[in-house]
């Protein structure tokens, strides 16, 4: 959680009159890093004036002011992008550990007229929490909930090819039984005469008279049967 948030203003002309009048001020204000960044910058007194802004704004940020503390504890350095960061020393570092600030964040800013500081406490509870390797069985869980969506996908698509082999089976067994039944209703007009008629006529006759072999025979018969008489 944020602790604590600090905000402090100096004018920078009254911070260069300072530093002309009294020759020792900067030895008892600022640290000796801070001495040699402030002196390598063409105007001094706007980074030595940033600088006491930022003391007073940390320790407002921890709740205490100059109560009890040294402007010496509070010391305003650079990371490697040459972001400012407070860094803690005697009082005042022992307050921050006892209150479990572990971190402080720190601005500047400056016009042609002022300086501004603002500072942020944060303990651990605030920090941004980095996004670190899921454990084992997060890892498990998360592989077998894609094994299962997959599985369920597989079984969708035996479920549909099961059907459509059922509506292709059923389609070949109709073919089937149309065919069969085809020929249960008996001989078709064609069939009916290819198949020669024994029965005999209505006057008792043989179909076969009007066969030439047949006449002949019928002709001895009947010669017999006169000679005989």
């Amino acid at each position: 959680m944020v602790v604590g948030l600090g905000v402090d203003i100096v004018e920078i002309d009254r911070m260069r009159r300072a530093l002309a009048r009294r020759s020792r001020m900067k030895q008892r204000l600022f640290s000796e890093e801070e001495q040699w960044y402030c002196e390598h910058k063409a105007q001094p007194e706007i980074h030595y004036a940033l600088r006491f802004a930022a003391k007073e704004a940390v320790l407002k940020a921890l709740g205490t002011g100059f109560s009890g503390m040294r402007f010496l504890d509070v010391e305003v350095a650079r990371d490697e992008k040459g972001r400012p960061y407070p860094k803690l020393y005697g009082a005042a570092k022992e307050y921050a550990d006892k209150m479990g600030i572990v971190e402080m964040h720190l601005s500047l800013s400056y016009t042609q007229t002022t300086a501004v500081a603002s500072a942020v406490a944060l303990t651990e509870e605030a920090r941004p929490k980095a996004k670190g390797k899921p454990s084992t069985r997060e890892e498990l869980a998360r592989e077998f909930k894609e094994l299962r969506a997959l599985l369920d996908g597989l079984d969708d698509e035996n479920q549909t090819d099961e059907a459509a082999d059922d509506n292709a089976k059923d389609a070949e067994d109709s073919s089937e039984t149309v065919a069969v039944s085809d020929s249960d209703f008996g001989p078709t007009d064609d069939e009916d005469q290819a198949i020669p008629n024994d029965k005999p006529d209505n006057d008792g006759s043989d179909t076969d008279n009007d066969d030439p072999i047949n006449q002949a025979e019928e002709v001895a018969h009947d010669k017999i049967q006169t000679g005989m008489a």
